[in-house]
């Protein structure tokens, strides 16, 4: 008898450890689910009570870090608003956006002045894409709703300063 009990061990544990996965599962498939649909809930009564703007259905400019220069290239970290959650705005998800230069792009360092001159508060100067290097500050006016895809064109690129 007890031979037969200490056979049956190795199948209660495996019951045993499937059924514990199975709700720990459900309890974070619950939270998740949970989490989404008040986010949901609380964007729409933040936008309807005015204290928030609602999404925009398309954003054609972006600020971002450059993480790597490529010829013609720049692959940057940037939050995209399709990411934005209502109840964490400080902790906004980056994404990697591939940003890709064409024959026109214009590309300008913009250096903000300490004291305004002849009512300009900001410098800008032409620059190559050689002088822009990672971890620069750069904002780019894309020639697509880069709220839909992750790799775009881009007609102007400003380093911030």
């Amino acid at each position: 008898m007890i031979m037969q009990n200490n056979k049956r061990w190795p199948a209660i544990t495996a019951f045993v450890l499937i059924l514990v996965a199975l709700i720990y599962q459900s309890i974070l498939f619950s939270y998740n689910y949970g989490y989404s649909l008040a986010k949901s809930e609380i964007r729409a009564k933040l936008e309807k009570e005015g204290i928030i703007s609602p999404l925009p259905d398309s954003l054609f400019y972006l600020v971002g870090q450059v993480t790597k220069v490529d010829i013609g290239n720049l692959t940057m970290e940037a939050v995209v608003y399709r990411n934005y959650d209502p109840l964490f705005n400080e902790n906004q998800k980056k994404d990697s956006v591939l940003v890709r230069l064409i024959d026109n792009t214009e590309i300008i360092k913009r250096t903000t002045l300490l004291e305004p001159i002849d009512g300009q508060i900001y410098l800008d100067e032409r620059i190559l894409l050689v002088d822009i290097k990672p971890d620069d500050q750069v904002g780019f006016l894309a020639t697509e709703n880069v709220l839909k895809t992750n790799n775009f064109q881009v007609s102007k690129v400003v380093v911030l300063e």
